[in-house]
């Protein structure tokens, strides 16, 4: 009767020990299968670190080129304003050598 007893014992600690493994088994692969998630994630992101590090080194440079033609329009726009006042000037002495003639 004690071995009865004692063979359903590890009858089913041996159902529990093989339902115990394969559980950890299960575990491990699920681990792995994050950590291969977790690798491809850190890629995406460290993709798209570099992709904004080179967005903003075009952004500066679209920025200094945008500033460069600033200045160059401000120029143009004072060497247009002393051109039409040189004109007028010429005309204004030509009116008045004209009268002095």
């Amino acid at each position: 009767h004690q071995f009865a007893i004692v063979k359903d014992e590890k009858d089913g600690l041996t159902v529990s020990y093989k339902e115990s493994s394969r559980l950890v088994e299960e575990a491990k692969e699920r681990d792995i299968q994050m950590q291969h998630k977790l690798q491809a994630v850190e890629q995406q992101v460290q993709l798209l670190r570099e992709r904004d590090q080179e967005n903003l080194k075009k952004q500066r440079l679209a920025d200094a080129a945008v500033d460069s033609m600033k200045q160059q329009m401000l120029e143009l726009c004072r060497s247009d304003t002393l051109s039409k006042s040189r004109e007028q000037h010429d005309r204004d002495l030509a009116v008045m050598k004209e009268q002095h003639e």
